[in-house]
């Protein structure tokens, strides 16, 4: 069973879909839309929050959303590693990705004094 790819919609659009469920009715908007009659009602509960970030560069995601960035300095590193990785053509999984953060993290974490 092949599963749909996951959608990604922008504010703007979640924000037009939820005034015009409240307008025709959620199941009219779902539809008219092509949206699921649920995905409607979630975005109703967060449009506060899409309208307080409409005009940030977020366009696509509330704030809170997304990875939480447990070390800036990991993720640099982890780029720069990965953008190398691509340079020379290295096959790159999430696997791999996965074992190269963590090995960047205790290198990290030996690099750092004892308190």
């Amino acid at each position: 069973v092949m599963s749909a790819k996951k959608q990604k919609f922008s504010l703007d659009f979640k924000e037009k879909t939820v005034l015009l469920a409240e307008r025709i009715g959620v199941a009219a908007a779902a539809k008219q839309q092509k949206v699921g009659r649920n995905q409607i009602r979630r975005w109703r509960s967060k449009l506060d929050s899409f309208k307080q970030v409409r005009d940030s560069a977020h366009r696509f995601r509330a704030a809170g959303g997304g990875r939480k960035i447990f070390s800036d300095a990991l993720d640099s590193k982890l780029l720069d590693w990965y953008k190398e990785a691509l340079e020379k053509r290295y096959p790159i999984s999430r696997r791999i990705l996965l074992l190269q953060s963590r090995v960047i993290r205790d290198e990290l974490i030996a690099d750092t004094p004892e308190l």
